[in-house]
């Protein structure tokens, strides 16, 4: 890594003979599924465009874990928690098999399986049942990355719902990872990606 990789805390680390205590840098937010066009293809106008890639069925796919690898590598991020994201369709255990190539570098996080288009949602105990699940595997570490949304018309509902699943995220004594506002994928714009590449 370059010297300069800590420079922001250079004045608090730094002394002749090197660093204090060296800093120890987690990138609490990052994916493996796949954000940007595929080869070839123009670059996306809108977050929609994204959108629609991250939740088609057809199109949902994972990056090279090398290539998240290597960003890390380029700007000094020791080790990076991995989100599910389970709405973009991608197997908890196709997640945790890549997780597993480089346990030194990442942290995995789960969620329960869910659809923004016909698939049904979930029950509570359901969502806290694969969370439980998910959770016994060595691969999560946590939950995330979660939305307050479950099919229902009001907040309250929605958070209630939640409640089992949360109980079963204390027992296993995980973190969990939420939006702090509403999802950026509107189930009612998500219908409609959904009914155009049908």
């Amino acid at each position: 890594m370059p010297w300069d990789r800590y420079l922001p805390l250079r004045k608090s680390k730094l002394r002749e003979t090197g660093y204090i205590t060296t800093p120890y840098v987690i990138d609490a937010h990052s994916h493996l599924h796949l954000h940007v066009p595929r080869a070839g293809q123009p670059p996306f106008r809108d977050f929609y465009e994204v959108s629609d890639q991250l939740l088609n069925r057809k199109k949902a796919c994972f990056i090279p874990t090398e290539t998240l690898i290597h960003e890390m590598d380029r700007y000094g991020v020791d080790k990076a928690v991995v989100n599910c994201a389970a709405g973009m369709f991608i197997p908890l255990e196709q997640l945790a098999e890549l997780i597993r190539k480089y346990p030194e570098r990442l942290i995995g996080f789960c969620w329960f399986e869910f659809g923004f288009g016909t698939e049904p949602w979930p029950t509570p105990d359901e969502a806290a049942e694969q969370i439980d699940k998910a959770l016994k595997m060595s691969e999560f570490k946590g939950c995330g990355e979660g939305i307050l949304y479950f099919g229902k018309e009001t907040w309250p509902e929605n958070v209630r719902c939640l409640e089992p699943m949360l109980e079963v995220i204390a027992k296993h004594e995980a973190p969990v990872l939420f939006h702090s506002g509403p999802a950026p994928y509107k189930p009612k714009i998500t219908k409609e990606i959904r009914k155009k590449n049908s």
